[in-house]
């Protein structure tokens, strides 16, 4: 298996993906959010297999969003409402829409409308919360082109648009 979803605990501020060496160079010839490839071995019915680890920094996906036009709503990931009535806001800030989510909404939060600025058409692969990690339309016709496993695609539950601003 080429892409293994290690989920569970891992430390704060990355999201670490054990991928093959062939998934790796794949990788290497796209544009990815800011990552770092750690060398690791798996060991499967006592053989090692050479393996990195895809650490994919959660932290530099904020560079990419326009907070003026992207819209957060008071649903939780499963699209469910968390309180008696929906609320849709926009904030200046990742950071002010968590302080208003963890102070109003309870902690869930989900988007209404993401909006990107230009500078992400050239990123291929990155780390959004909510949504996981997001690939490009170009990265997943590569990977299934090269017929690398483990990896599964679904269409975002919201669209991303691109604002005009630079």
């Amino acid at each position: 298996c080429d892409l293994h979803q290690w989920r569970g605990e891992y430390p704060i501020g990355g999201q670490f993906m054990p991928i093959s060496e062939k998934l790796q160079k794949l990788f290497q010839q796209f544009g990815i959010q800011k990552y770092r490839f750690y060398p690791a071995k798996v060991l499967f019915k006592e053989r090692i297999y050479p393996y990195a680890i895809l650490q994919l920094l959660m932290n530099d996906f904020e560079q990419y969003i326009d907070y003026t036009k992207t819209l957060f709503n008071n649903m939780d990931i499963d699209g469910d409402l968390t309180l008696s009535e929906k609320k849709v806001l926009q904030f200046d800030s990742f950071e002010d829409m968590e302080n208003h989510s963890d102070d109003n909404w309870d902690f869930n939060w989900n988007y209404e409308k993401i909006v990107m600025k230009t500078t992400f058409r050239d990123i291929d692969l990155i780390y959004l919360p909510q949504l996981n990690e997001v690939v490009s339309e170009r990265l997943k016709i590569a990977i299934e082109e090269a017929g690398i496993t483990g990896v599964e695609f679904e269409e975002l539950p919201i669209p991303i648009e691109f604002s005009d601003e630079v």
